[in-house]
């Protein structure tokens, strides 16, 4: 069982959190060791004031008894981890968002199959899924700013 964390200075900082310390094999059911460290770990995220973005991943060619296959194995388990750090340990819904990698970021070196097998919580300061701004807001620097000048600089 393993844990580690990354920081992506002014950008983000990631818990990875081994599926085996989480999970059993196939399976997207929270383990008692698993219960335990998470209730640890949101601590120190509930002092934080950021999204949460809690990203479940399965290993190659993990078998998924009762899912469909990888993807719905990964949706599943972040959806397990964010709904216990929500029920269980306090951490407000509104700033959590749950992806699913499904098998298409598998981790290098040793132990790399088990180590795909992983859920990361990401605390950020940007939320990806933020509502779209009202039709009236000005275009600026970014997106906004690269569509609006899309469409005067001819088709």
């Amino acid at each position: 069982a393993w844990c580690s964390v990354r920081s992506v200075p002014e950008k983000s900082l990631h818990v990875v959190l081994a599926g085996d310390l989480l999970f059993d094999g196939g399976g997207a059911a929270l383990r008692a060791e698993g219960r335990t460290t998470l209730h640890r770990v949101a601590e120190i995220l509930r002092a934080a004031p950021h999204t949460l973005a809690v990203v479940g991943h399965a290993g190659p060619g993990e078998t998924a008894s009762g899912f469909s296959g990888p993807w719905e194995l990964s949706a599943a388990r972040a959806g397990e981890v964010a709904a216990y750090l929500m029920r269980e340990a306090g951490l407000p819904k509104e700033r959590m968002l749950v992806a699913g990698y499904g098998d298409q970021r598998p981790m290098s070196g040793d132990g790399g199959a088990s180590r795909s097998r992983r859920v990361e919580l990401v605390l950020s300061a940007e939320n990806p899924t933020e509502p779209l701004p009202g039709d009236d807001a000005p275009a600026a620097d970014g997106f906004r700013g690269w569509l609006a000048n899309s469409k005067r600089g001819g088709e």
